[in-house]
């Protein structure tokens, strides 16, 4: 279908040769160009789609390499001279012996193999693609071209000041964030987030130290790992400083209003990479530069340092006041997931300093895999009847990991946290105990309305389970959640002991 309506793109714009980089080619080349373009596309989706499951099991074994293994398993790609053609932009040359980390081998392998098979056809689709980002920002007739081949009205298709805003917030993220942050948000919230933040990183540590799968060669640099963990929580101590924001712009120059807005998207792109460049190349780099911390979403950087963004601290996420079994629900099952997260898959590579190392040991590892094994089963018991869909496991296993450990350990946080402190309840709720309030809260972050036709193709097998499987799951998997609500013995929501699944 997308072939076909490509095609019939281009035959209405073909007059003004829209498909084509070249000015002087013929109107015969500008269809050739236009319908390779159009089919290289759909082969790209299909290759895709065979790669995924290597993809997969590829994360499992990213390795650390130097530039000159990986010309052994991929001889095609000039890999030094493309790196440096890349490092020399900031004054820096790499040697054979730089050590890069690898993820999903044997996909790069059949990408690079892919693309070599059709060069032509790979370079007239970046072309187009880049055309397209660019002419959908500066151009109402392009956008209206789009419109008219979808049958649409043309602000029907995106809201172009959030469109814009997306844009900027991307290419200027320290100058959009430093602008929140001095009017949307309160340095009380911080110091208040910080406290969850620590009970929940005090539980993880204990909870590592007790997983009996893992062996203590691989539990001492977890711990560490945890221990060490830098919170940014709110925005980086640096944002306020405006002259140290201004000078992550410097390679910008001096903008106009005259100028258009590809030449500005470009300068600021330039500039971006430039910065990524140079922050590769020193090893006492500010992590958190490049960081939106006007955003709702947390993020591990490597160097160890956990980002809370202000975006996310505020409803429904968090709100300072209200009982802390509320909160632990919410902010602090969130703060949970990206911890387990980072844990099992994006700081896997890392170590407590931000060194690519891999510090699981083939016994962890292979113990964690047969301990998930659990879930994989459980989660693929599950067949949503409308969409008649079930979970795509493998892909979705750390999601599944991150959401049964985050619920267990903000728990057990908010019951270390009763010790030190009575917990209050919630005006008007008050027949609900603090520990079911704090279930309660989990819960309604993750209400939602959906029908069967919404969650196809992007539901039980999108980048994150549906949140009823998200939410109930979990919580039957949790003896503490059926004690609470008392759920009878051979009720759905409370399984027996040997039915139960954890990881963490």
């Amino acid at each position: 279908q997308r072939v076909q309506e490509g095609r019939h793109y281009a035959d209405r714009r073909r007059d003004n040769r829209s498909f084509s980089l070249n000015l002087y080619v013929e109107d015969d080349q500008v269809e050739q160009y236009a319908d390779s373009v159009v089919e290289f596309c759909g082969q790209v989706g299909e290759s895709c789609k065979k790669l995924r499951c290597l993809w997969s099991e590829s994360t499992k074994n990213s390795t650390a390499m130097t530039i000159n293994e990986i010309e052994s398993p991929i001889p095609c790609v000039p890999w030094l001279k493309l790196f440096n053609n890349e490092f020399k932009k900031v004054g820096t040359t790499l040697t054979d012996a730089e050590i890069i980390e690898v993820f999903a081998l044997d996909t790069l392998k059949g990408l690079v193999e892919f693309y070599s098979e059709n060069v032509v056809s790979a370079y007239n689709s970046l072309g187009a693609y880049e055309a397209h980002n660019l002419l959908w920002y500066s151009s109402k007739a392009y956008r209206d071209a789009i419109a008219e081949m979808l049958g649409k009205k043309a602000g029907e298709l995106e809201d172009m000041a959030g469109s814009c805003e997306k844009l900027l917030t991307e290419l200027m993220p320290e100058v959009v964030s430093k602008l929140y942050v001095e009017n949307n948000f309160n340095d009380g919230t911080k110091w208040q987030a910080r406290y969850f933040l620590n009970a929940i990183g005090k539980m993880y540590y204990e909870k590592v130290m007790r997983v009996p799968w893992a062996d203590q060669e691989s539990k001492k640099p977890a711990m560490e790992k945890i221990w060490n963990i830098v919170p940014y929580v709110g925005y980086a101590p640096w944002l306020m400083n405006a002259s140290f924001v201004d000078g992550l712009y410097e390679n910008v120059g001096r903008l106009r209003r005259s100028d258009s807005m590809s030449t500005i998207t470009q300068r600021l792109e330039e500039n971006a990479l430039m910065r990524r460049l140079s922050q590769l190349c020193d090893e006492d780099r500010e992590p958190t530069i490049g960081v939106a911390f006007e955003t709702v979403g947390m993020i591990y950087i490597p160097p160890n340092v956990l980002v809370v963004p202000a975006g996310i601290l505020q409803t429904p996420f968090f709100e300072p006041g209200l009982p802390s079994s509320v909160n632990f629900g919410t902010i602090g099952t969130a703060m949970a997931h990206e911890m387990t997260v980072d844990l099992i898959q994006k700081g896997l590579h890392y170590d407590s300093r931000g060194m690519i190392r891999r510090w699981w040991t083939d016994y962890t590892q292979a113990s964690s895999y047969d301990r998930a094994g659990c879930l994989l089963k459980q989660y693929g018991s599950i067949v949503d009847t409308p969409a008649n869909m079930t979970p795509d496991e493998m892909n979705r296993l750390i999601e599944a990991v991150a959401d049964n450990a985050a619920l267990r350990i903000a728990f057990q946080a908010l019951l270390a946290s009763e010790e030190e402190k009575p917990m209050m309840s919630l005006p008007g709720l008050e027949k609900f105990s603090p520990e079911q309030l704090y279930f309660l809260s989990y819960a309604s972050l993750l209400c939602a309305h959906e029908s069967a036709e919404e969650n196809e193709g992007t539901g039980v097998t999108s980048e994150q389970f549906r949140n009823r499987y998200r939410v109930n799951v979990p919580m039957m998997n949790m003896e503490e959640f059926s004690s609470t609500f008392q759920c009878p013995s051979g009720s759905r929501m409370r399984l027996e002991d040997g039915n139960r699944c954890a990881l963490i």
